[in-house]
């Protein structure tokens, strides 16, 4: 069985006995066909069972996965988003039942410690969790993300996917008015634009001198939505998660709502992904960027 799936290694016991291991690892033998598999079968439904039936999918752990889940909680820079990742970049996260569900609760704060309080706060709502479990801007991220690859299944709030994985772009229920563009991830992620730009310019990424500004209308909590502006110079998130359902769109229809000029572009986002990704593993492992 792999523990690991991502790097399609197994977990020998001197790595588990020596975390650091880990790192090593995950660096030496990190492989970007997961991350492409992943982007390229998304949509991937959420099924919200904590929600539907009052019970943590993280019951459902077996138990190498919580040793593993343990193991990467405490050998890598981030407490969640290593863990995540690891439910995320399964081989065959489409037939492994609820991994998307678990990556989700474990981002939303809940962990093998609070999980009869998650039940509980799922059940009755009107409960103090989420001031009590604050995303920071690294769970923002992965959060959106995962629900980008949610895609047009209708998830929280009975939106799409797409839906929300803006509105947790823009920081949720905090309602930023910007992406935070001073993220390791996204600085590294906007200088990869930057460098492909003759490529990637008619996708209109980055919002072009001779434009004023940009405006987009984005979901808000409680049936409201707000406007979101961005100015000349900005790089344009909301722009590329367009881009990400359209990409979606092919590679789930089998490619026939996709037009003959558009197939080039389908490529160029599916590798936008995989480095953004690629580039949040390596933030989650070791806290930087080289």
């Amino acid at each position: 069985m792999h523990l690991w799936k991502y790097s399609f290694v197994f977990l020998t016991p001197n790595v588990l006995q020596e975390p650091n291991n880990l790192i090593t690892m995950m660096m030496a033998d990190r492989n970007k066909t997961a991350i492409k598999t992943l982007v390229q079968n998304a949509p991937h439904p959420l099924h919200y069972g904590i929600t539907k039936t009052g019970k943590s999918t993280l019951r459902n752990l077996t138990s190498e996965e919580v040793a593993y889940l343990r193991l990467s909680s405490s050998s890598s820079s981030s407490k969640i988003l290593a863990p995540v990742l690891t439910l995320l970049l399964q081989k065959d996260i489409d037939n492994s039942k609820d991994a998307l569900d678990k990556a989700h609760e474990m981002i939303l704060g809940v962990n093998e410690t609070n999980i009869a309080e998650a039940e509980y706060a799922a059940t009755y709502r009107n409960t103090s969790w989420s001031d009590d479990h604050p995303l920071d801007t690294d769970q923002d991220m992965l959060h959106s993300i995962l629900h980008r690859l949610e895609g047009r299944f209708i998830g929280e709030g009975g939106h799409t996917g797409y839906d929300n994985a803006k509105y947790w772009l823009f920081g949720g229920s905090k309602m930023l008015d910007a992406v935070d563009e001073n993220h390791a991830v996204r600085v590294r992620f906007k200088e990869y634009v930057l460098r492909n730009y003759n490529y990637l310019r008619e996708m209109g990424l980055i919002v072009e001198e001779e434009e004023e500004r940009r405006s987009y209308e984005i979901i808000a909590g409680n049936n409201r939505t707000r406007k979101i502006f961005l100015r000349k110079g900005e790089f344009d998130w909301i722009r590329f998660y367009d881009l990400c359902e359209m990409s979606q769109e092919k590679y789930s229809t089998g490619g026939e709502k996709v037009r003959i000029w558009e197939k080039e572009w389908v490529e160029y986002i599916v590798e936008l992904q995989v480095v953004e990704i690629d580039l949040i593993v390596q933030y989650a492992v070791t806290g930087e960027l080289r």
